[in-house]
């Protein structure tokens, strides 16, 4: 089988594959009746779990700009960022 991934995707599918991300270290999901930022579980030993971030945590600020504002898309990319960089969560 074989699929097809955009351009504008490859280099996200590639990190994915090879296992190299920046970020936090959770894994995030919509709570849909919220529409909230919700987050599942902390990655072991990841600055998210360090930083005492527990599942069922909701996020509703990135760096002051709420969620909501940055669709599900744009806080997932504000949370990866790049390694060794820094950002306040609420």
């Amino acid at each position: 089988n074989s699929s097809y991934i955009r351009s504008s995707k490859s280099a996200d599918f590639q990190n994915r594959l090879d296992g190299v991300f920046g970020g936090i270290g959770i894994e995030p999901w919509i709570d849909p009746k919220k529409e909230r930022l919700v987050v599942q579980f902390p990655l072991p030993n990841s600055p998210a779990a360090k930083a005492g971030i527990r599942s069922g945590d909701e996020i509703v600020r990135i760096d002051g700009e709420e969620v909501v504002k940055l669709k599900f898309q744009g806080a997932i990319q504000k949370i990866r960022g790049e390694p060794d960089s820094e950002l306040a969560l609420t």
